[in-house]
């Protein structure tokens, strides 16, 4: 199931997203706003389903006339490898992937109203895997259509409405009579999921046509038709230009001098490369944008290093955990690297659907010996793991270092030391030497009297 479905509103989605990211097990998402350019991801070990939720910008609006339709959201669940990497391209409203331009208003012709551009139509949201092209789309939001912009001479002004992305037709343009006898432009028709949208088209009189005129153009695959781009010497509203998507929308009409050019029509959004997939229309507003979310199968050590026993019997502790549930027991087998300085119990640990986010606890023990080495690292190896989960099967943990203190000391102790008593009528008396820990090499000790008249000592000397 996606992890995102639809909801109600905009901020309905917002909450939903916010609310997964902050309590599922182990979720991470991954947010993309609008650059302008292609942007990477790269899927992270463990992860076999990436859930995406994407939306197409909103068509920009016109510099004197219509509003941009606005973009789609769609949402769905792709299986992918770890290291493939997906591209993402976030639609902009100055039509950033996919979105055509806006036509000119009244280049050669002088009037009350501002001479300017239809709005360009809004860029699709996509997600691309293996060879990156346009074929290699495997979900899309649709952006909405360009607003189209007014006429220069005072008259009949009515603003043309932009289709939204999805699969929504760009809105015709006023068909109120005016000067030539003329409406406005016809808007933009979408694009589906076989054709791009058509051009909207003229919608006055031929009388006010110029012998230079021109339409705009349809849509076509991932691209939304552009508005009249050509020069033209009446002064009539340019079209707005058609919405990006999986087909572009078709870009307005123009209108005659006294209206509007025709709304660009939406982009049309896809969702056939991905499971559980939906479309909501007419939502988003401004720059497209996209999220993906993932759940890494992981098997989590804590601490990895730093752990520390002694010669005594001195312990210390670490954890292991799942970052989500298997589907099938997972193993991890577990061996100290020197077991003269530490062992590890247990010697393997099972996770199953039931225990899987439960810390399990391993216990490392020092190891005594009777040699002055100093302290001494090992290390606690953790092997790959072995479950019938495919995810989890060969995920390799990290393993853990400790460090055992040494309790020794280097040297040689005598005893006693004094209240030795001999006899001249040659009475012994005996001491004892040894070493307090275990040599690496022999230890030659020498032995003498300090005044042999008085008394003698054997052997001379002692080796250890």
């Amino acid at each position: 199931m996606s992890q995102f479905r639809m909801a109600a509103s905009v901020l309905a989605l917002v909450f939903a997203a916010s609310s997964l990211s902050s309590t599922a097990t182990a979720q991470q998402c991954v947010d993309f706003a609008f650059t302008g350019a292609q942007q990477d991801f790269v899927v992270p070990s463990g992860v076999s389903v990436v859930s995406i939720s994407a939306f197409g910008a909103q068509g920009a609006s016109a510099a004197s006339g219509g509003i941009g339709g606005r973009g789609a959201w769609v949402f769905g669940d792709l299986p992918v490898t770890p290291g493939e990497t997906l591209a993402i391209f976030v639609g902009g409203q100055n039509g950033f992937n996919g979105g055509g331009a806006g036509g000119t208003n009244g280049n050669n012709e002088s009037g009350p109203f501002p001479q300017g551009f239809a709005g360009n139509g809004g860029g699709a949201t996509d997600v691309r895997s293996g060879a990156l092209g346009l074929n290699d789309r495997v979900l899309v939001a649709g952006g909405g259509g360009g607003g189209g912009h007014i006429g220069v001479w005072q008259g009949c002004q009515p603003a043309s409405p932009a289709g939204d992305g999805g699969a929504l037709a760009g809105g015709d343009g006023s068909s109120v009579a005016c000067n030539c006898g003329g409406g406005g432009g016809a808007g933009g028709q979408p694009g589906t999921l076989a054709l791009g949208g058509l051009a909207g088209a003229y919608a006055g009189s031929t009388n006010c046509l110029r012998a230079t005129w021109f339409i705009g153009e349809d849509g076509t695959f991932g691209q939304g038709g552009s508005g009249n781009l050509v020069a033209f010497n009446n002064g009539t509203g340019g079209g707005g230009g058609g919405g990006g998507g999986y087909y572009g929308g078709g870009s307005g009409g123009n209108g005659s001098d006294t209206t509007p050019g025709g709304g660009g029509g939406g982009g049309s959004s896809y969702i056939g490369g991905v499971n559980g997939g939906s479309v909501a229309l007419d939502v988003v507003q401004g720059d497209g944008s996209a999220q993906l979310c993932f759940i890494a199968k992981d098997i989590v050590v804590t601490p990895i290093s730093g752990l520390t026993t002694t010669e005594a019997g001195g312990t210390a502790v670490f954890t292991v955990i799942l970052s989500s549930p298997p589907t099938a027991d997972v193993s991890v087998a577990l061996s100290s690297s020197d077991i003269s300085e530490g062992t590890v119990a247990p010697s393997s640990l099972v996770f199953s659907a039931a225990n899987w986010d439960v810390p399990q606890a391993v216990t490392v023990t020092g190891v005594d010996d009777a040699l002055t080495d100093g302290d001494i690292g090992y290390t606690i190896v953790t092997a790959a793991a072995t479950s019938a989960d495919a995810d989890y099967n060969g995920i390799d943990a990290a393993d853990v270092t400790a460090t055992n203190i040494d309790d020794d000391v280097a040297a040689i102790m005598v005893t006693p030391t004094n209240g030795l008593s001999t006899t001249e009528a040659g009475g012994t008396a005996g001491f004892t030497v040894v070493l307090t820990s275990e040599p690496t090499a022999d230890v030659t000790i020498a032995l003498s009297s300090s005044d042999v008249t008085e008394g003698t000592v054997a052997p001379p000397s002692l080796v250890f």
